[in-house]
């Protein structure tokens, strides 16, 4: 008994321990009961709320948004992960305030992010250690702290990042079964369900995977059948995405949203920011390093 007690002790650790680093960093946003107002909290407090007002009136409108945006039935979540969109407005209803709701979502967000990050970490066998290490600081660098910051959705894109990459480390090195059916349809289709901008960076990370694996792979046709089951699932659990998109810009006689350079967005380095396109010179000599260990010990652990 002592000894099962023990094993469960060694188990739930590491994850105690990322949960109280979690609480620690929200500790002043606890203690003062503030809400956080960034360059985004408007955009999805609007359309949230109105997703609240819809389950409080029973009034539903896939499309339109007659609560908020000033009632004038913009098309906003039907292209905005509409059901992520309900998911946040029945979390907001229960929350009933915008600060229990932003704690709520703060540490969500950032210990399914941070397990994701442990989880992958002890999938290519990295110690206990090494591996809350690297969960903490993924969720303290990039776009996760900006959900904190300035509810930047970008950041629940990342959220699934890991969970996929756990999809790509089965696709490189599962000789058996490389594709696991369940698992990266899953996974695409909450990303895709999130954040669509993610879904498009994801699908540029599998494509040159997937054909490594096929390459590789003993069994092409159930490699073949794997792949297309995941296809089709995928299109199925994603229907609620890309059906709007196509309900509304087959007819579409309205003004487009406007274009923006993402030139302005991508990565700078800084001493003192180290969220969205900013992150630290010793973050990035960090992960130079690994990328360069990564590649010089590859084969060493292919071959173990």
């Amino acid at each position: 008994m002592k000894k099962l007690k023990e094993k469960y002790f060694r188990e739930l650790l590491p994850y105690s321990l990322i949960f109280l680093v979690i609480i620690a960093t929200l500790y002043v946003q606890i203690a003062v009961h503030s809400t956080n107002m960034g360059a985004d909290n408007y955009f999805h407090f609007a359309r949230f709320y109105d997703i609240k007002a819809q389950l409080m009136t029973g009034k539903f409108n896939w499309f339109q948004t007659n609560f908020t945006f000033e009632q004038t039935g913009k098309v906003i979540n039907a292209l905005y992960g509409p059901l992520f969109a309900y998911l946040n407005g029945m979390l907001l209803l229960v929350a009933k305030t915008w600060y229990q709701y932003e704690v709520i979502t703060n540490i969500l967000l950032n210990f399914i992010a941070a397990i994701g990050m442990y989880k992958l970490a002890q999938k290519v066998k990295a110690p206990k250690n090494v591996s809350v290490i690297l969960a903490l600081l993924y969720i303290n660098t990039g776009m996760i702290p900006s959900w904190i910051e300035g509810m930047n959705f970008s950041a629940w894109g990342g959220v699934f990042i890991p969970y996929l990459l756990i999809q790509v480390v089965n696709l490189l090195e599962d000789k058996e079964k490389p594709i696991h059916v369940v698992g990266l349809m899953t996974c695409i289709s909450l990303i895709a369900n999130t954040h669509l901008l993610s879904t498009l960076l994801i699908v540029l990370v599998l494509a040159p995977v997937v054909l490594i694996s096929f390459i590789k792979t003993q069994d092409k046709k159930s490699f073949i059948i794997d792949l297309l089951k995941v296809a089709v699932g995928t299109i199925i659990l994603t229907a609620s995405v890309w059906g709007g998109l196509l309900v509304i810009y087959s007819q579409n006689t309205i003004a487009t949203p406007y274009s923006v350079n993402m030139g302005m967005f991508t990565i700078h380095l800084s001493h003192f920011q180290a969220f969205r396109q900013f992150i630290f010179p010793s973050a990035l000599l960090l992960f130079t390093g690994q990328f360069i260990y990564a590649v010089l010990h590859c084969k060493t652990r292919g071959a173990s």
